[in-house]
């Protein structure tokens, strides 16, 4: 499934208010968040999914976004399939473990879990800064026993990194485009 389509089956209000928590969770500013501003930035996230609801998913790589639990929340980490790919072909699996299993060991065997895990981990890319379309095409691929507060978590990070700058692809790219014409913003 695609970015577009995982927040299509999401209840807009719902991710929109994981997405404040999201936010205000990942804001180690002064700020004070008070009942208006948890409002406002809620519905300012709300109509931010509308708004990527309404734009047509462009797929430019063969590109995917994992969940990320490595720190105090979810993140989304995006990878380019060629190179999971890479990543999978030298990882040797030992065994396969559930949410369940893995809530039973000790810290340090799920330290030793996690190193042999990391060995061959891919490298991640940045997205902060891609145009929305592309990211909307991106495929998801979130555990099959995911949750819907995790599914919620994982799109509200998501939501989170692509609207950090707060502006449209078009705005960010087109006064460049002017400067590179011009030899001036």
């Amino acid at each position: 499934m695609i970015l577009q389509e995982a927040l299509r089956q999401a209840d807009v209000q719902k991710l929109a208010a994981a997405t404040y928590e999201y936010h205000r969770a990942a804001d180690s500013g002064p700020t004070v968040y008070d009942e208006k501003r948890c409002h406002g930035v809620t519905k300012a996230y709300s109509d931010f999914i509308q708004r990527l609801l309404t734009l047509s998913p462009k797929k430019e790589d063969e590109q995917c976004l994992l969940p990320d639990n490595d720190g105090p929340f979810m993140t989304a980490a995006l990878y380019l399939y060629s190179d999971v790919r890479a990543a999978l072909a030298q990882w040797q699996l030992e065994k396969c473990y559930t949410k369940a299993e893995l809530q039973h060991f000790s810290m340090a065997e799920l330290k030793a879990i996690r190193q042999t895990q990391q060995q061959h981990q891919p490298d991640s890319y940045a997205y902060t800064f891609e145009p929305w379309e592309n990211m909307l095409a991106v495929d998801i691929c979130w555990p099959c026993d995911f949750s819907e507060d995790e599914k919620l978590k994982f799109l509200a990070a998501v939501l989170y990194e692509i609207s950090f700058a707060a502006l449209p692809w078009k705005s960010i790219t087109e006064p460049w485009q002017k400067w590179k014409t011009n030899g001036k913003p």
